[in-house]
């Protein structure tokens, strides 16, 4: 009867410790940006492998494009959001999430820098990816471009950073991908209803894209007189030219 009652009591045990160790959590992959591919067009992923785990997937805006056991992916699609997880049976780790949603500065007011109101901004700088509008006072040497009749290319840090303008053709919300370098000129006329891409090239200024570089769009809403309504969006993430936007 002992021996009886021993055994029981080492499979309840056995069942008790399967089911504990079943709600153990998967580790989230600790995935990091490792490559920017092609000029800015997409990116590399890699984590190292989690224990415990089956596999690994990858949700791109929502939808699962990826699913196996590689420690890697890669993707030129323009997207907001990626996320990576670890997944054992029916169970997902947390993600670890990347977002590549671009900054948008709706409705700003910006002159044309010949209007004779030396109060009114008429020059574009970025905090953070938000846009903002200052005079000529207020510029000091952290300024990106001006608007006089049309986009135009300045200097910012000793000419350590350029700004270039290529138009779009199509939709500001369509325009997912900002070009490759050979499409930008220095000035762009500013003209109401069009949009257009600009690449702020940082040092060293040689007409090539590199990863320190910057990529945004911009509306312009309307115009009347010399105070122009832009929208702006920025893609905070050096060397990336995604601009998705909806």
């Amino acid at each position: 009867m002992k021996k009886i009652l021993i055994l029981s009591g080492l499979f309840i045990a056995i069942i008790y410790f399967a089911a504990c160790g079943g709600d153990e959590e998967i580790a989230t992959p600790n995935a990091r940006i490792t490559q920017i591919l092609n000029q800015g067009e997409g990116l590399r992923f890699e984590w190292d492998p989690v224990d415990g785990a089956d596999g690994y997937r990858v949700y791109v805006d929502g939808t699962q494009q990826y699913q196996g056991t590689n420690t890697y992916f890669e993707w030129t699609n323009p997207a907001k959001i990626i996320e990576i997880v670890a997944y054992a049976g029916d169970k997902e780790s947390t993600p670890k999430r990347f977002d590549f949603t671009p900054v948008i500065t709706s409705n700003l007011v910006v002159y044309d820098a010949t209007d004779p109101d030396t109060n009114h901004p008429s020059y574009v700088v970025f905090t953070n990816g938000t846009a903002s509008a200052v005079n000529a006072s207020q510029k000091g040497e952290a300024w990106m471009f001006f608007i006089a009749d049309s986009l135009s290319s300045n200097y910012h840090n000793n000419s350590n950073v350029d700004a270039a303008f290529a138009e779009i053709s199509g939709t500001f919300d369509a325009a997912n991908l900002a070009p490759t370098e050979g499409n930008y000129l220095t000035r762009q006329p500013a003209v109401a209803g069009s949009a257009y891409y600009i690449w702020f090239e940082f040092s060293p200024i040689d007409g090539n894209i590199g990863a320190n570089d910057y990529f945004a769009k911009i509306k312009i809403n309307s115009i009347s007189g010399t105070q122009y309504n832009v929208t702006i969006a920025f893609q905070k993430y050096p060397g990336l030219r995604w601009l998705k936007t909806q």
